[in-house]
């Protein structure tokens, strides 16, 4: 009977969960396995040191303060006084693989430092053309704040760039490092996240209907879509004829960006179309679009 029970609760919250907060992530990096170079991130060492700390790590132990382990994953990216050239330049790079960016899609990572004598700076870059050091724009410079054993979240907002192919770059840059110099001690980096923002929080500047993702699709898909003012919203799935086939959502939401999903499962192949309604006061907005179901 108790398991009947929990079934019964299990297929009610599948059936009626509402994903319409759920963050789209497009972009992911937990550094799982020390290849990261074969998925497409590149490491440089620009100071020239000829005995590099290694780049990934597993772990690290701190006589004062324990261990320090990866945020998210296996690894972690470390780097310490010991990456200083024999002129006490750091200078090592982090670069990603090339990524899409859509409207209101945000970069975040995760990063720390022991952030007591020294002041551990990174810098966060952008190139919109190649992954070479010559090719990134400064986006941001930051002291890397502590204490040891933690980690802190950065984000950026990417919106900017929507419609181009980006990378982005770490750059640990310090003058007068090394175990010698006065401005390194130890900094990691880890868990790289471009997603795409959904939910109440988004500032959205009109209303609007995305394009649904997967297009084509078998059988489900996403519907995406804006709204300026807190409103009152139906979208609506017709068949190819026009006919009404299910009502996807009716309810009020607030001011913001939100995500649907559409399972079109019992449904057979074909174009159909999902059209928004949405009623804030005196003003109406209306938009539909065309979406093709192949199984």
């Amino acid at each position: 009977m108790k398991k009947i029970i929990i079934y019964i609760v299990l297929l009610f919250s599948l059936t009626f969960t509402d994903n319409s907060f759920a963050q789209l992530i497009k972009f992911i990096e937990t550094f799982e396995s020390p290849d990261a170079e074969s998925r497409g991130w590149k490491f440089i060492n620009n100071d020239g040191n000829m005995v590099e700390y290694p780049v990934l790590s597993g772990s690290f132990t701190f006589t004062d303060a324990g261990y320090l382990y990866p945020h998210a994953g296996n690894y972690f990216i470390n780097y310490n006084s010991l990456n200083a050239n024999d002129d006490r330049l750091i200078d090592e790079w982090v670069i990603s693989p090339q990524i899409k960016i859509d409207k209101y899609d945000r970069l975040s990572f995760w990063c720390g430092a022991v952030d007591k004598s020294y002041k551990d700076t990174l810098r966060v870059l952008i190139s919109v053309t190649e992954n070479n050091i010559q090719d990134f724009v400064e986006i941001d410079r930051f002291k890397v704040e502590g204490p040891s054993t933690v980690w802190h979240n950065k984000t950026y907002d990417l919106s900017s760039y929507a419609g181009k192919t980006i990378y982005f770059a770490v750059n640990y840059y310090l003058k007068d490092g090394s175990a010698l110099g006065v401005s390194s001690d130890n900094v990691w980096i880890d868990h790289f996240i471009v997603e795409n923002l959904i939910g109440p929080d988004v500032i959205v500047e009109k209303y609007e209907l995305d394009q649904n993702y997967p297009n084509p699709f078998n059988p489900s898909t996403n519907i995406i879509f804006s709204l300026q003012y807190d409103s009152d919203v139906s979208i609506t799935i017709y068949d190819a004829l026009g006919k009404q086939t299910e009502t996807l959502v009716n309810r009020n939401f607030k001011s913001g960006r939100y995500k649907v999903f559409w399972n079109g499962a019992n449904y057979s192949s074909g174009v159909y179309f999902y059209k928004i309604r949405a009623i804030s006061g005196s003003n109406t907005f209306e938009d539909t679009k065309q979406m093709i179901l192949i199984k």
